[in-house]
């Protein structure tokens, strides 16, 4: 459901298991619909399926009849979709979920049959343009995640700012440095379990103890690359002679552990202090830098094409899930710059970074406002008005 027309899909069944289960094949030129999902939260997805298909128990499809348009009957839907997450939708235990009978209840326009294809031939023109933007619009995105890869990799070999060493300023080209080590001579070499206490987290049944504290706890779903998202943060009970072992302290690196694509594996955040006595789950693996001053080098180096290379080097799969373990963290390589190198190396990362945010900021915006004028589009076609929507 990532295009709006689709001719294939990931997933396949065999004739046979259509025949023998409660699978029903849709056939070509149905408007395919997602009726239980998160995504309801905001987004009403609506496709068109150019093959027959059969869908899993969280789509519904619609198969026009004689004198209905495909494309015109999923444009209107998409048209509609803010009404129909407003009017008929519900709140499960999980995800939300779209009342079958209120949406078969919605009212739809449904006019000649050249008036449909005038209206779907306007909206294919206007719509492809936006099309274009928003992919140029994406494009930059791309950009900019390569400009910040290409930051954190020069900052990590030492060539984001200038050293005026003895040992460092030989006549020793890039090359040179690529070939041997990738850092500058002067750098010392050794790994995290060397510059830091790594530990796991606590499990949901560790304990009975009734003695213990119930206390805000991280999980994966708050750690994301250099980002802490905490607008959900759960409670778990933390037996009292536990609580130093689990207990995060600002500075302290969160590392996922486990995760079915190989480049969310070992997302890393540095954990700011923002809630009192918050612990973490054993799904986060914690390394606290002996050296305050060493957190965001290595928040940069696991970041960077280096470190990101060496924690897929590390990791295990297993049935399709990637993991880490402690000790594969602690194992992991790095040059690490003096003291007032880092600082600086991460003063200029900070600073072009924060250059990159601003233009980041800038086209999200743009894609937002692209998003809120396909809608205006496609509202003003359903109410005979595509001409000013130009």
């Amino acid at each position: 459901m990532k295009t709006f027309e689709l001719h294939d899909s990931q997933d396949k069944i065999t004739a046979r298991a259509v025949d023998e289960s409660p699978a029903k094949l849709v056939p070509a030129g149905s408007v395919l619909m997602v009726v239980r999902s998160g995504i309801l939260a905001h987004t009403f997805p609506v496709a068109i399926a150019r093959t027959a298909v059969t869908l899993n128990q969280d789509m519904k499809a619609i198969t026009p009849g004689a004198g209905v348009s495909s494309k015109f009957l999923a444009y209107q839907l998409r048209a509609e979709g803010p009404r129909i997450l407003k009017t008929c939708t519900k709140s499960g235990t999980t995800v939300a979920s779209v009342e079958t009978k209120q949406l078969q209840a919605l009212p739809i326009w449904i006019p000649s049959v050249e008036k449909q294809l005038k209206i779907v031939d306007d909206l294919d023109t206007q719509l492809s343009r936006l099309d274009q933007t928003v992919s140029t619009l994406q494009g930059i995105q791309a950009k900019l995640k390569q400009a910040r890869a290409s930051i954190l990799k020069a900052a990590v070999e030492g060539r984001l700012v200038e050293f005026n060493h003895a040992e460092s300023s030989q006549s020793r080209t890039l090359s040179d440095l690529d070939r041997e080590e990738d850092f500058p001579p002067h750098w010392q070499r050794t790994s995290i379990g060397k510059i830091c206490d790594v530990s796991g987290g606590i499990t949901k049944n560790a304990s009975k103890d009734h003695g213990g504290s119930l206390l805000p706890y991280l999980r994966v779903a708050n750690v994301y690359t250099n980002e802490l998202v905490l607008t959900e943060v759960k409670e778990i009970l933390v037996p009292n002679h536990l609580l130093q072992k689990y207990l995060l302290a600002k500075g302290d690196l969160l590392i996922v552990e486990g995760n079915g694509s190989i480049d969310q594996l070992g997302r890393v955040a540095i954990w700011d202090g923002s809630i009192e006595s918050c612990v973490h789950q054993n799904h986060l693996i914690k390394a606290r830098p002996h050296s305050p001053s060493t957190a965001k080098y290595l928040l940069a180096y696991l970041n960077s094409p280096h470190g990101r290379s060496q924690i897929k080097e590390v990791s295990s799969s297993t049935s399709g899930l990637h993991t880490l373990s402690i000790s594969k963290i602690e194992c992991i390589e790095l040059g690490l710059p003096p003291e007032n190198e880092r600082r600086r190396i991460i003063a200029e990362v900070d600073r072009r970074f924060s250059v990159l945010d601003q233009v980041e900021a800038t086209v999200q915006a743009s894609l937002q406002r692209c998003g809120i004028l396909r809608q205006a589009i496609l509202k003003r076609a359903f109410e005979g008005r595509l001409g000013s929507a130009a």
